[in-house]
């Protein structure tokens, strides 16, 4: 019953009940107590006080109950109203820290445009003086480090034809044989059809220092670096092979089962003794930019040398397509 509903009850019964006094007091003054009109008021007066009573009681209780729900929809209500005070605090947080991050990659893309062109005049500098003083192999090694250094930093996309990155070996490869002359040769078997096809910007030169310094550093001389191109029905794959000390079977496992796990959210982890963290970088920017079925697979034998073949997709440069 609404309280409106039990409020008019209770008026209703009092009503009642004093109708029923005056009859009765009416009879006393009349002296005529036996009459049927009497006992029946008489008999109706206490179920009516009853009634009353406990139409009273449940008015109390609804009001009580009324108050009880103000209260808990009042909660209820700062409880949403602090919710939203704090989401957004949090927006706000989020922004300023989203403000203060670019502010800092502005900063930071600032710094990096003026050191990398100091050097570039620098490396510049040098080579023509180079060639000045007729020193053309200084001049080589200054330019293979200048064109490997823009090369590095460039920002004119992550994924660029395979030439570029052929390229880019060759020049590495000519410092180091400049550094290490007669340690070790470089090879190349390339379709040249497939020139064109796109790789993750910085993927080849890594794994290329990674075979020199983990396969070939122990070696005197007869050290060998090569890289094939080819394709499969599904694939493009790139091999870079070295004949240097080669992997333990269980070392091997271990590398392949990273390169595995090396999922899209997860970071890049590192193998044991550091040898495969170049290869678990190169893996998961392949994966990023390609998916979970490309990447790296690795094969090896102790004393032998080591494989490590790079799986792409077929997609091609739009220039030459």
């Amino acid at each position: 019953m609404h309280s409106s509903s039990l409020s008019r009850a209770v008026a209703l019964g009092a009503v009642l009940i004093v109708l029923d006094c005056a009859i009765l007091f009416r009879h006393v003054l009349s002296l005529d107590m036996m009459s049927m009109d009497f006992i029946f008021c008489l008999c109706l007066f206490p179920v009516l006080i009853y009634a009353l009573v406990q139409s009273i009681r449940m008015h109390q209780i609804i009001q009580k109950s009324n108050f009880l729900t103000k209260d808990v929809l009042s909660c209820s209500l700062l409880t949403q109203i602090s919710h939203i005070i704090a989401i957004k605090k949090e927006q706000a947080k989020q922004e300023i820290h989203s403000e203060l991050a670019d502010t800092r990659a502005e900063i930071g893309a600032l710094q990096s445009q003026i050191n990398p062109h100091f050097l570039y005049n620098t490396l510049d500098s040098i080579r023509g003086q180079a060639l000045i003083d007729n020193s053309p192999i200084i001049a080589d090694m200054t330019e293979a480090l200048s064109i490997l250094f823009r090369y590095s930093i460039s920002r004119t996309g992550n994924i660029v034809p395979i030439q570029k990155e052929l390229y880019c070996v060759e020049k590495y490869m000519m410092i180091q044989q400049f550094r290490f002359p007669g340690k070790f040769e470089y090879r190349k078997q390339i379709d040249d059809s497939l020139l064109s096809c796109l790789i993750p910007r910085l993927t080849l030169q890594p794994l290329v220092e990674n075979a020199i310094y983990h396969g070939l550093e122990t070696r005197m001389e007869g050290g060998c670096i090569s890289i094939s191109l080819e394709q499969t029905a599904e694939y493009i794959v790139v091999r870079i092979s070295d004949n240097g000390v080669g992997m333990e079977e269980s070392q091997l496992n271990d590398l392949n089962n990273t390169l595995q796990m090396n999922s899209l959210a997860a970071p890049a982890s590192h193998s044991p003794k550091g040898s495969g963290i170049a290869l678990s970088n190169v893996n998961r920017r392949i994966r990023l930019n390609f998916g979970e079925p490309y990447g790296l697979v690795i094969s090896s034998s102790p004393g032998l040398g080591t494989d490590v073949e790079i799986i792409l997709p077929k997609a091609y440069s739009r220039e030459d397509t």
